[in-house]
């Protein structure tokens, strides 16, 4: 009988979603554990990318299909519209549960990886993750935090204790958001990104450097789908943005925003877009460096060649260096941070000097013999203070 196989049909596929959900959300709890480093190694030589992007496309052609079966069973017309719009209202829910639920998976596979992410980005793209998520029609909120999750690796709540960690889901979001329906989601993403992007120099630099200015011109190009106070929100970004860092194309972009057909009415960005040059222009604060070696990554660091014999006796140590506080759970603080290496300068023999920063911001000054290794603490100042200021150490 129809009303049997039909039954049968939404079993299945009850059956089926639930699965598919549980297969997303255990990847994200088998990974928060202590061996997380080892797991993701494993799931990265599984093509688990791979897998949850081919996951959501899948589970989009089934759900979709099975929808149509079911409207096909319907006899009445008042019957088959009420139900065509139940039926949409449900499966454009599982839908966004499960892009949820996959979005999550991949934070987790990718968290405090910088190889994992550079992973993610050659075998799947953020552009191509982009466009499986639009193909699932629009976004509901928690999905859209769930991207901001991805951005910090934390609750994108914590804007000020978390930082920056993954700077790519902040540009999908940017792209998204001229074609988000809801106004008052536009508002929301474009505030909390003007929040996220602008709360320290090192916050700015990595905006500036992921070409994100370029991003939010093109968005600004549709201004005709963009909310007044989202399009006011993304300018101030702009502004914050350009005073870190703008290129002479990035500035001849925006004042080419500002062009209209009709010579005689005023483009409606040209206010916000004054005040946001006006931003960049003004002196803020104390002098910065124009240019400097950003080493804020784990692995960054300036190499020398290997000293085989000291020259002398002594050593001195003389630059200029701005240290910002990191942005860390609170948790981190009780394993222990990692410290800031000043410099390392070793013989082969296991002589030579270091100096380091400590997680707390404290200078540890050593010398490091064949009999000893001696260290002195600074213990009367933060270096973590966001200024620049010239550090010189003398070692004897």
């Amino acid at each position: 009988p129809t009303g049997s196989r039909q039954s049968f049909t939404n079993s299945s596929t009850c059956d089926l979603t639930s699965l598919l959900f549980s297969f997303a959300d255990t990847i994200t709890s088998m990974l928060d554990c202590v061996d997380r480093p080892v797991l993701q190694a494993i799931f990265l030589n599984s093509n688990c990318f791979e897998h949850l992007i081919r996951l959501l496309q899948n589970c989009k052609l089934f759900l979709s299909a099975n929808n149509k079966v079911v409207h096909k069973n319907e006899k009445e017309l008042a019957n088959q519209l009420l139900a065509e719009m139940n039926q949409e209202q449900v499966f454009q829910g599982q839908l966004d549960r499960l892009a949820v639920s996959a979005i999550q998976a991949l934070t987790a596979v990718m968290l405090k990886s910088p190889a994992a992410k550079e992973v993610f980005k050659e075998r799947i793209g953020y552009a191509h993750i982009f466009e499986v998520l639009k193909s699932m029609g629009q976004p509901s909120r928690e999905l859209l935090e769930e991207l901001m999750n991805m951005a910090v690796e934390g609750d994108h709540t914590s804007v000020g204790i978390l930082g920056i960690s993954n700077v790519q889901p902040l540009l999908l979001l940017i792209q998204w958001l001229p074609e988000l329906e809801s106004p008052d989601l536009q508002v929301f993403i474009s505030n909390w990104l003007k929040r996220i992007c602008c709360i320290n120099r090192q916050s700015r630099a990595t905006c500036v450097n992921t070409n994100m200015v370029i991003r939010i011109i093109e968005t600004l190009g549709g201004h005709s789908l963009l909310h007044g106070t989202c399009a006011e929100n993304l300018i101030a970004l702009l502004g914050s943005l350009g005073s870190q860092s703008m290129s002479s194309e990035e500035l001849h972009q925006l004042i080419r925003l500002l062009r209209t057909t009709d010579p005689k009415q005023a483009h409606p960005y040209v206010v916000p877009v004054m005040r946001a040059i006006l931003t960049m222009a003004r002196k803020q604060g104390l002098d910065n460096a124009l240019q400097y070696f950003d080493l804020s990554h784990s692995m960054a660091g300036i190499a020398v060649p290997s000293i085989q014999r000291w020259p002398g006796s002594a050593f001195s140590f003389s630059a200029w260096l701005c240290l910002d506080q990191e942005q860390v759970s609170p948790s981190a603080y009780s394993k222990g941070g990692k410290r800031k290496q000043l410099y390392s300068f070793f013989t082969v023999s296991g002589m030579g000097f270091e100096a380091f920063i400590t997680c707390s911001g404290m200078l540890v000054v050593a010398v490091c013999t064949k009999k000893e290794y001696a260290t002195v603490m600074l213990s009367d100042h933060c270096f973590c203070d966001s200024l620049w200021v010239r550090r010189a150490v003398p070692a004897y």
